[in-house]
């Protein structure tokens, strides 16, 4: 397909013909110039970039046109996370604390919430999100994920068109098509192959700028990737190095032993400074969340690659139906990475392989197995011995590795295979011959279990959701079945006449990837919802920070919010505090409240977010079973001694009420005959501190969660402050570092160096 695009013999012949009908010299000088910019059009349409971004907008048309909603975590996590970074940046805050989900969270140490990400940053400030911006992000990540692995694999010695071929295979593999609803392990996918790009060219020519270049990647993927991928790829990295350091041992080359282990030092120095404040976030947080420190082993193996899911290497059409049977999550199911590519993947176990193409091979291999989860003993060993490894679920997140080898393994063996005229034919032949033969028994036994009569798909009568919901497990594998046994054929048919095989792969692989994609994408990256509605809606919605509707927080449910298809976090959208949230990152109070004593949460929402109470007890008397009244506080023992000397006391006629409102400072007036307690239903997490009439007061934590404080009678200006001074240098530390590193980029750009030249005082002669 690209090489008739680089050689079209049409487009040459017009441009010739053209030429040779101009008879006078100035008009060949016109058509001399228009053959020019010809030429650069050509060469622009060409470009492997300009043919990735166009993979990327046609194969997921239904994301990139706006013709579908977005669905899932991306709408319920990922757009309401960045919306309020957004609104927040807008505003000129720096979001360290979002006050409406979990009644108050440090969402500067929740990695789901990509504060640090220089994107978020960027766009947050200048433009702010909606659903839309999240299409456009969407198609450039696929977009950027492709061009990694075609400049990845071209690293590596593959073919130029074989390469391009491996970055579109990977930007559709089953990976991105599956986890097209989670936006965390879509940028992981997107940044990872630049970093292994740049840490092998490090690691050959011990470059320094190489290894800047691979720790500001390893900064993309720490500050917005999910950590999974993180530790995965840690490790990979670690083999990497230690891989090189006994090759050049065993060749006493003691010298690249030492620029290895230097410029290997500079990457991780590099990539520790990027990431101070992410670093500084996380041990700040890591003392009161246990999520951050281990989960239990069962929660470990949640989400397997069951072998079941392997049906999806020859028709992933087949995996995202019956979960039940698949045993996992149907976002999980998916490794199809094309039927060719997979075929000379099995060719490439048979011929010798040279440095890493080995530790590649291991590595894939060794992933695969512990993505099966329970069903092999290998996520537990890892679970149970080495570091880091008992901090996340999800086994079948390693199976991006999986495909990641794999893809450079089948696109090095196509590209040798072809250097070498062919070489081995038989034992391509044989593979194709093995699965061939698979696909026409799935074709048939699929075939008895349904009646074409019958068929889901052929039912006119059926809306388009009415027909992905009604279709069978047996009609998903016989419709891809036969669709692939079709495309197998026809390369079988090219590689016994040996006519235009390289052409024909690239149009297999292309039609056989767009095929799979279109097939999964309606299942788990979009729903029917029309974007633009949810667009409008999110419009009308409250902007920037409003006092909180005077409503009592146990009735801002996240139900009561929806806005369909956002059904959680919306009261981020609608700027009410409430109990519930949707995120992998809660506090562990929260927890305790919530799991120990349900009966008291319940009662203590039962106010509105900022309430006085006088009735104080101490912690130790606190009982499971009893039941509470919305205005019981339960304190530490020490500072319950102390306020029960005091005459607390509250009357009906006590007021207070919120007169201004922001995520990190919240201002009340309070009128009360007597002094008694306060409290802000937010969580009393290190950096909040209150003053009273101007004048810093002790504070404490009534009912294990919420910040309180003794209030004098009369008429007091209470203001609550969230600040983090740590944090903030964190930052300025980190950012300086990248934008030193940036500049650094661009002195050193081929591109940069030849404007700044324009510029250069001319020498007199």
């Amino acid at each position: 397909m690209f090489q008739c695009i680089k050689k079209n013999k049409n487009v040459n012949l017009i441009i010739l013909t053209y030429i040779l009908s101009s008879r006078k010299s100035n008009t060949f000088v016109a058509n001399s110039n228009v053959l020019k910019r010809l030429n650069s059009i050509k060469k622009y349409f060409t470009n492997p970039a300009s043919i990735l971004l166009f993979v990327a907008i046609i194969f997921y048309w239904q994301i990139s046109s706006l013709g579908f909603c977005l669905k899932w975590d991306m709408i319920d996590a990922v757009l309401p996370f960045r919306y309020f970074i957004g609104e927040c940046l807008q505003n000129g805050h720096l979001p360290l604390w979002n006050p409406y989900q979990f009644t108050g969270i440090p969402i500067y140490a929740d990695m789901q919430y990509p504060l640090w990400y220089p994107e978020t940053l960027l766009i947050g400030s200048i433009f702010g999100y909606s659903n839309y911006t999240l299409h456009f992000l969407f198609t450039f990540y696929i977009f950027i994920a492709g061009f990694g692995v075609f400049k990845l694999t071209s690293f590596l010695n593959v073919s130029k068109n074989i390469a391009l071929l491996s970055g579109i295979v990977y930007m559709t593999s089953g990976f991105f098509v599956g986890h097209a609803q989670a936006m965390f392990a879509i940028i992981s996918a997107t940044w990872i192959p630049y970093i292994l790009l740049f840490y092998l060219k490090m690691n050959k020519s011990h470059n320094i700028l190489d290894a800047l270049k691979s720790a500001f990647f390893m900064f993309l993927l720490i500050s917005n990737g999910y950590q999974t991928f993180t530790i995965i790829f840690g490790y990979f990295l670690l083999l990497i190095f230690l891989f090189e350091i006994i090759s050049h041992f065993l060749s006493k080359d003691y010298k690249n032993i030492r620029l290895l282990i230097k410029t290997n030092f500079i990457f991780f120095l590099s990539t520790a400074i990027l990431s101070t404040v992410i670093i500084v976030s996380l041990i700040q947080v890591a003392p009161f969340a246990s999520r951050l420190r281990n989960i239990p082993p069962e929660v470990a193996l949640v989400c397997p690659l069951s072998p079941q899911s392997l049906i999806s290497l020859l028709i992933p059409f087949s995996a995202i139906k019956n979960p039940s049977f698949f045993n996992t999550d149907i976002s999980m199911t998916n490794i199809f990475f094309g039927i060719i590519f997979l075929i000379f993947f099995i060719y490439s176990l048979f011929q010798k392989k040279k440095g890493i193409f080995i530790l590649f091979a291991l590595w894939g291999v060794f992933c695969l197995f512990v993505a099966f989860g329970e069903y092999t003993p290998l996520r537990m060993f890892l679970y149970k011995h080495i570091p880091m490894m008992n901090l996340f679920r999800s086994p079948s997140y390693f199976s991006l590795f999986t495909i990641l080898t794999f893809i450079i393994l089948a696109a090095k063996s196509m590209s040798d295979f072809f250097k070498h005229k062919n070489s081995n034919r038989q034992i391509i032949i044989g593979i194709t011959l093995g699965f061939w033969i698979t696909l026409a028994f799935l074709f048939v036994f699929s075939a008895t279990k349904i009646s074409i009569k019958e068929l889901s798909f052929l039912n006119t009568h059926l809306g388009f959701k009415e027909m992905m919901q009604s279709s069978t497990l047996s009609e998903h594998i016989f419709i891809h079945s036969f669709i692939q046994f079709i495309l197998i054929s026809i390369f079988m048919f090219s590689l016994l006449k040996n006519k235009n095989l390289v052409k024909t792969i690239m149009i297999i692989v292309i039609i056989e990837m767009f095929i799979s994609v279109q097939l999964n994408i309606h299942y788990t990256g979009v729903s029917v919802k029309s974007p633009q509605k949810l667009h409008n809606k999110i419009k009308n919605l409250p902007k920037g920070f409003p006092i909180p509707q005077s409503k009592k927080v146990i009735e801002n449910s996240d139900i009561s919010g929806a806005f369909l298809p956002v059904w959680r976090n919306t009261n981020t959208f609608h700027k009410k505090i409430s109990y519930e949230g949707f995120s992998s990152f809660v506090l562990d109070p929260f927890l305790y409240l919530s799991d120990s004593f349900p009966k008291l949460k319940n009662a203590v929402l039962n106010n509105y977010p900022l309430y006085l109470s006088s009735q104080i007890f101490s912690n130790k008397t606190i009982k499971q079973q009893q039941d509470y009244s919305q205005s019981d506080l339960f304190i530490n023992e020490n500072i319950y001694k102390k306020l029960s000397k005091d005459k607390l006391r509250h009357t009906p006629t006590d007021t207070v009420f919120i007169t201004s409102f922001l995520p990190t400072k919240i201002e009340a007036i309070v009128i009360s005959k007597s002094p008694q307690v306060l409290t802000l239903l937010q969580s009393n997490y290190p950096g909040w501190s209150v003053l009273i009439d101007g004048k810093e007061t002790k504070h404490f934590t009534s009912n294990h969660v919420y910040i309180s404080t003794k209030i004098p009678a009369g008429e007091s200006k209470i203001v609550f402050i969230y600040q983090n001074r740590m944090v903030k240098f964190a930052f300025f530390v980190s950012y300086s570092a990248l934008f030193l590193m940036l500049i650094l980029f661009l002195l050193n750009n081929t591109y940069f160096k030849s404007i700044l030249s324009n510029f250069a005082p001319r020498k007199k002669n």
